[in-house]
């Protein structure tokens, strides 16, 4: 009798992951035939000209629209983060300079950035010329 009920259980186990596995592709082939018609932020052309010069060809229309989606993706979540550091940055100042960021417009600014991108595992560095000489200050 026990046996009989772990057979029921695991054909009914059985069951149940193919039906899943049969929604799983059901849902991907929905995505990649969503992928011809997607509206895109990054134009065709952008990504073609990147891959080529990592040397890749693809002719594929779904894999360079996937790719600009994870790209628009990407730039997102840079964009997000560097938000993230610069209210971090305010929160940190004394509550009179506070004030001064209060009405004023949300700028990106380059240091905000280059710390979103360094969470997201790209380093970057600034060009020596924005980067200011301390001997000048001394004079």
């Amino acid at each position: 009798q026990q046996l009989a009920v772990l057979n029921a259980s695991d054909k009914q186990q059985k069951s149940q992951e193919k039906e899943k596995k049969k929604r799983i592709d059901q849902s991907n082939h929905e995505f990649l035939s969503g992928l011809d018609n997607a509206i895109i932020t990054i134009p065709d052309q952008v990504i073609d000209h990147n891959l080529e010069k990592a040397g890749c060809n693809c002719p594929d229309l779904r894999v360079k629209r996937l790719i600009g989606i994870a790209a628009k993706k990407m730039i997102h979540d840079v964009i997000r983060g560097a938000d993230a550091h610069r209210e971090h940055y305010i929160q940190g100042l004394k509550a009179s300079k506070r004030k001064t960021f209060k009405n004023k417009k949300a700028t990106l600014e380059l240091d905000h950035l280059l710390m979103s991108l360094r969470d997201k595992g790209v380093y970057l560095h600034k060009p020596p010329f924005y980067v200011s000489d301390p001997n000048k200050s001394k004079k």
